[in-house]
């Protein structure tokens, strides 16, 4: 063999190398998003430390400032994040809605800030939504079981991977969608078959990670997400956070028990 056919063979693995490399840094991405959150004015991303923002990313009000998610008149109990329950440990909080049709139940953003991930999946046939809103400053909001979303949303929706049973993974919305606090989300929510009336909401503060998670034992035993979620009820405006006091704890095994309450 010539030289100058071993250069061009040796070139040419190397470039093969190089391609196959790139693909597959590329397809891992795709199966992680979670470890990168982009939004317009800069990015979350995740290493072996926890969340950091990388970017023009601005400071949140102290304290957090949430607007409300839904008219808790209609409300009939509150679901605490951060709890044990019947189907194991579950950092989603939220509300019950027993006296009301689901199509009744109306869901607003809480803050300004992007869908950067969504999702549809199948329970007992019916699709059901998850929509992840990214504030600038680190605050998440994830909205699930979304039963009739806003033509906004729906638009999203319609590009999503095909609904399956029970498999909520999210993927990446690119680009964003812009949201502002108070714009509607859904207009129904649950399980319309059985009239399983709830709100199922999740916070997360990427800014720092919880009290809890500072127990080595506790934090052995939770995903890293699990690090970051808090709970949003003392952020919400006043009127709403003296009726969650009026209101009865959903969950019969936990009660109001929260690990993420301070």
């Amino acid at each position: 063999m010539g030289k100058t056919l071993k250069l061009w063979v040796f070139f040419s693995v190397i470039i093969v190398i190089t391609v196959v490399a790139f693909l597959f840094m590329n397809n891992f991405s795709d199966k992680n998003p979670l470890d990168n959150l982009q939004s317009s004015s800069g990015r979350w991303v995740q290493d072996e430390n926890g969340w950091k923002a990388v970017g023009n990313i601005p400071k949140c009000p102290e304290p957090i400032q949430l607007g409300s998610v839904a008219d808790l008149n209609q409300a009939t109990s509150v679901l605490y994040p951060g709890q044990m329950r019947s189907i194991g440990y579950e950092n989603t909080g939220g509300f019950r809605f027993d006296e009301v049709p689901n199509d009744q139940i109306t869901v607003t953003a809480p803050i300004d800030g992007e869908i950067i991930m969504a999702a549809r999946f199948l329970v007992d046939g019916e699709v059901q939504y998850v929509f992840d809103i990214l504030s600038p400053c680190g605050i998440m909001n994830r909205f699930d079981h979304l039963l009739t979303i806003s033509p906004k949303l729906q638009e999203i929706a319609n590009s999503l991977p095909k609904p399956k049973n029970n498999d909520s993974r999210s993927v990446s919305v690119s680009p964003p969608v812009k949201i502002t606090q108070g714009e509607v989300l859904a207009t129904a929510v649950g399980l319309s078959k059985n009239n399983n009336n709830f709100i199922s909401w999740t916070v997360f503060d990427f800014r720092k990670k919880n009290k809890v998670s500072q127990d080595p034992a506790w934090a052995e035993k939770h995903p890293v997400m699990d690090h970051y979620a808090i709970c949003p009820f003392p952020f919400l405006p006043q009127e709403d956070q003296e009726k969650i006091k009026s209101l009865p704890a959903a969950d019969f095994m936990s009660g109001s028990k929260s690990d993420f309450r301070n």
